[in-house]
């Protein structure tokens, strides 16, 4: 179902996409695919509290009697019987949970409405509809406050391990919203129309994911209204959860940072060709993490419950089928992109294949990192605004220094380097250590033959 999910997302928006690169000039595309990158940073603001708070609630759910216990894990090898949900700590998280939404919800309208209108004011001012491209940016604002406070739904059906209902729903929306959005991009392709199918569906998808809730929680719903928010809890979890959100804020902004920089130095079909690149790329990249990412509200039940084994053999599968997805996927839109732009006489153009090749070594290895430190953070000691935001830094300077002499291929090159450096190794020590894996005999059952097979491929592809 998750794959479903991630299907229909991408569906949704490449669909549209399709019909909009023959009608849209490169300046509207740029703005489009700048929506798109605000609205990712937007939700990306929520990521890290969401992931905390799905882990934590998941340790409910296996029975833990407080959140602590989850930091002082023992192997259990005696396979005893699970305890069963611990409700009255469920409620004080979701409560808890509730109380910090309702500030991110705030906090992201002002930054995001002060930044992304900065982002985007050379972009707008260089197309003739410019009243109605600032309307639809107006439109995201407020529309994507209520997502982002709607989150705190879908965080608990993925605590609470309903993921394939969640995800067979999501996929169900998304898939609709690829059809309404198609029609408008064929029928009425303007900017603004466009914002406002995409945001009607957001908005529609908050008032799903409540509806579930109601439904699994039947009469423990009232937990999600409740005012008061146990000072316990949130002192056990603010520290996790600022951390979270930093890193995942940190990571995924600093790639979406150099769409931004790039769109304040560049002409416009320059512009839109990076940022359709960029936004394959992630796509690409998202797809692959269903795999594992579904599985980690298991994980860490199983980590609550003492099973270090069986938990590193369900990672180890997870992590298997997200690399080779990812890698299927990448080959196989390198191979069709150029010509399937040139059938349909997209005005933009696709990135040259030397920054694309490099752009798919970065992601892999960005995978690799990611995926371990999802791992590890499985204990609930949370590095990432560590190991983000060191290698973050990396990338920023490394850029800097390359973007005079190689133009945009400085991005991406910039991004494999500071994954080589430091955020593989950093993250990957962490998980080994931490459940006694050995790199070459994990590795070879997961990422070996993938990276290597990439590899090839991006070096046969930089010679074109």
């Amino acid at each position: 179902m998750t794959w479903a999910s991630f299907g229909a997302r991408v569906l949704s928006f490449a669909l549209p996409v399709i019909f909009l690169l023959p009608r849209f000039s490169a300046e509207q595309m740029s703005i489009w695919y700048l929506y798109i990158s605000i609205i990712g940073l937007m939700n990306l603001i929520d990521m890290g509290f969401g992931v905390t708070f799905i882990r934590n609630i998941a340790y409910a759910m296996a029975g833990v009697k407080s959140l602590e216990e989850s930091e002082n894990v023992v192997e259990d090898k005696t396979n005893k019987t699970a305890n069963p949900p611990n409700k009255i700590l469920l409620k004080r998280i979701v409560s808890t949970m509730r109380f910090i939404y309702n500030r991110i919800m705030v906090i992201s309208f002002v930054i995001i409405g002060i930044v992304g209108s900065i982002i985007l004011n050379k972009p707008i001012g260089l197309i003739p509809d410019a009243l109605n491209a600032w309307i639809g940016w107006v439109v995201i604002i407020l529309t994507n406050s209520i997502v982002i406070r709607g989150n705190i739904f879908s965080s608990y059906l993925q605590g609470t391990n309903h993921i394939a209902l969640f995800r067979r729903w999501e996929a169900m929306m998304f898939f609709a919203a690829s059809l309404s959005t198609t029609l408008v991009a064929i029928k009425y392709p303007t900017l603004l129309n466009l914002v406002l199918i995409m945001q009607f569906w957001a908005v529609i998808g908050v008032g799903r994911n409540w509806y579930l809730c109601k439904k699994v929680l039947k009469k423990d719903f009232v937990a999600f209204n409740e005012n008061k928010v146990d000072k316990t809890i949130l002192i056990f979890l603010w520290p996790k959860v600022w951390r979270s959100g930093l890193g995942v804020f940190i990571a995924r902004g600093m790639v979406e940072a150099s769409g931004f920089v790039y769109a304040q130095i560049s002409i416009p079909g320059k512009i839109a060709s990076y940022l359709l690149a960029l936004r394959i790329i992630q796509i690409i990249s998202q797809l692959s993490q269903a795999p594992f990412y579904s599985k980690i509200p298991k994980l860490a039940s199983l980590y609550a419950e003492g099973k270090i084994t069986e938990l590193v053999e369900f990672a180890k599968r997870g992590m298997q089928y997200s690399y080779w997805t990812y890698t299927i996927s990448f080959i196989l839109i390198s191979i069709i992109i150029y010509p399937f732009l040139d059938k349909i006489n997209s005005t933009t153009q696709f990135v040259n294949m030397q920054v694309w090749s490099i752009m798919g070594l970065a992601f892999i290895f960005e995978r690799y990192g990611a995926m371990h430190l999802q791992l590890y953070s499985i204990t609930n000691h949370i590095l990432w605004h560590i190991s983000n935001g060191i290698t973050s830094i990396v990338f920023l300077l490394l850029s800097i220094l390359l973007l005079p002499k190689l133009g945009v291929l400085a991005f991406p090159l910039g991004l494999f380097i500071s994954n080589i450096i430091f955020y593989c190794w950093f993250a990957a020590l962490h998980s080994y250590g931490k459940f006694n894996m050995r790199l070459l005999i994990f590795e070879m059952n997961t990422s070996a033959l993938p990276i290597i097979i990439i590899t090839i491929f991006v070096i046969v592809c930089y010679q074109y």
